[in-house]
């Protein structure tokens, strides 16, 4: 199965506040390297990074980050490397 494209929520098209014009962000620049802070955890980084949390978004984020055991439990101070979604084939 081919998993869907996602476009980054850094991509979003708004026309809130803009008087009926949409507004484009700039694209987000990936390999996105966050660091942990108190209170955060993976769903949340991921939904703000892909606008998404599926299984495997979160599994690609693990397999950058192999100290990462458990998506509940990350460690404040900690960096997080967030991969591009999907991944470029490497041929």
């Amino acid at each position: 199965m081919i998993p869907p494209t996602l476009t980054p929520a850094h991509e979003t098209n708004s026309d809130n506040n803009t008087g009926g014009k949409t507004e484009t962000k700039k694209p987000i620049q990936f390999p996105v390297i966050k660091i942990v802070k108190r209170g955060d955890n993976l769903l949340t980084l991921c939904s703000e990074i892909y606008g998404a949390t599926h299984s495997q978004i979160i599994n690609l984020v693990k397999e950058h980050n192999p100290e990462i055991n458990d998506p509940d439990i990350i460690i404040t101070g900690h960096k997080i490397i967030f991969p591009e979604y999907p991944p470029k084939n490497k041929n």
